[in-house]
């Protein structure tokens, strides 16, 4: 059911006049369904459960390996890439019914497009697209999660037989998927990069954010700190102008954002190595706002508004 709905929205995105004529990767096409979609919090998508769909969808994974005829409407093609020193990077190509991929003079995988300029407009709920499919309830969710347990008694052989003493040894057989991964951290992902944008002036993820963290925290250090953010989206108006045309309930409101913004960076850090998941963060440090009596926001998702403009101004 939950991969019967992944599908449905990649699907539903990929008709998507905005989205198309692009070779973007996985992460890419998950982070604009939940950036132009807003599906439930249970019901995100990331990469993993996009490919992992796809990979459970034979019909699907058939059209996208051969034709790219996924319907009447549109076609969708796949491609896959490794940076050297890297790890693989799936990309998706959507285009309306029977059209290719335009072909440009360099390779295909010099064009990948991380969908930046998309993902940087602002989706409110007046503007937030509507996606057809439907939701499945979870009662349904638990039901498909559920791992069936085999019937009868199964009997394993465990049995060696001894080669002979003169007998080559025999070659390696394991396909190489059975091989385990190699972990790595997630700070040097390309989702990490993506969600948290360093500056190009930063030698990676966490670098950016523990400046971050201590560009919030001098804004909230002194009285008229706040200003230090608002002036970056207000031209070359003064301090004075811009601190004049605000009301009360607008520096109220600033004040608030740059604590709630503070403390998801902080959880952050702390746990998106092992959780990777932000939404989480913005939960947990909208409980601990709530503790000191922090009024603004009540939901993660504005919090994830909050933060994508931050990180877009600074």
């Amino acid at each position: 059911m939950e991969n019967k709905y992944f599908i449905s929205a990649f699907i539903e995105a990929a008709k998507n006049p905005m989205f198309q004529h692009r070779w973007m990767p996985a992460e890419t096409w998950a982070e604009l369904v939940n950036h132009y979609y807003k599906p439930p919090i249970n019901l995100l998508l990331d990469s993993k459960h996009l490919l992992t769909a796809i990979a459970r969808t034979k019909w699907f994974q058939t059209a996208l390996e051969t034709t790219g005829l996924i319907d009447e409407e549109i076609s969708i093609y796949k491609n896959r890439y490794r940076p050297y020193g890297g790890k693989q990077i799936y990309c998706f190509y959507s285009a309306p019914s029977g059209a290719k991929p335009t072909v440009k003079e360099n390779p295909w995988f010099n064009y990948i497009d991380y969908g930046e300029e998309l993902l940087q407009t602002r989706v409110t709920r007046t503007n937030t697209l509507q996606l057809s499919t439907a939701i499945p309830s979870e009662a349904d969710l638990a039901h498909t999660r559920k791992r069936k347990k085999p019937h009868g008694k199964i009997e394993i052989d465990l049995s060696i037989e001894k080669p002979p003493l003169n007998a080559p040894l025999p070659a390696a057989s394991l396909p190489a998927a059975s091989l385990p991964a190699i972990q790595t951290s997630y700070w040097h992902s390309s989702e990490a990069r993506r969600l948290f944008r360093p500056l190009a002036t930063e030698k990676d993820v966490v670098e950016g954010i523990d400046n971050q963290i201590e560009l919030l925290r001098t804004a909230s250090s002194t009285p008229h700190g706040y200003l230090t953010l608002i002036e970056r989206g207000w031209g070359n108006k003064t301090t004075e102008d811009v601190e004049d045309g605000l009301t009360e309930y607008q520096v109220w409101l600033v004040r608030q954002k740059i604590i709630v913004l503070t403390l998801s960076l902080l959880v952050a850090k702390e746990k998106m190595e092992s959780t990777k998941n932000w939404n989480s963060c913005c939960k947990e440090a909208l409980i601990a706002a709530t503790r000191l009596g922090i009024k603004a926001g009540t939901h993660s998702r504005t919090v994830h508004n909050w933060y994508q403009d931050f990180r877009t101004q600074r």
